[in-house]
């Protein structure tokens, strides 16, 4: 059913692109218009290029921001890494002193 509806929506897809691209393209930037197939053509490309052809993959954590703050500095380390932790960090050691030593510079 899954191929189905794939091809199904390729389909409609190819068709709203071959009247777009007819519509907007030669007028805008001198482009030719295209045919049915090559507007397929031109879903299918941009479904390699932009979505992949992936079924709804996440990683182990669920989370994409999860992800991206993974600790990478210890090796084989799965604890999360917070954006907020670095700023805390600095702030008690150093933050509190060099900000007061610029106010008093000001």
């Amino acid at each position: 059913m899954g191929i189905v509806a794939a091809v199904f929506f390729s389909a409609v897809f190819a068709v709203a692109v071959t009247f777009l691209w007819n519509w907007l393209m030669p007028g805008l930037f001198g482009l030719p218009e295209v045919g049915y197939l090559q507007a397929l053509g031109l879903v299918l490309l941009a479904r390699l290029l932009v979505g992949g052809w992936h079924k709804g993959h996440r990683d182990n954590h669920g989370d994409h921001f999860h992800r991206i703050f993974k600790r990478k500095d210890v090796p084989g380390s799965d604890e999360i890494h917070e954006p907020g932790d670095d700023f805390r960090e600095f702030w008690e050691a150093e933050g509190r002193e060099s900000y007061r030593k610029y106010l008093e510079s000001r």
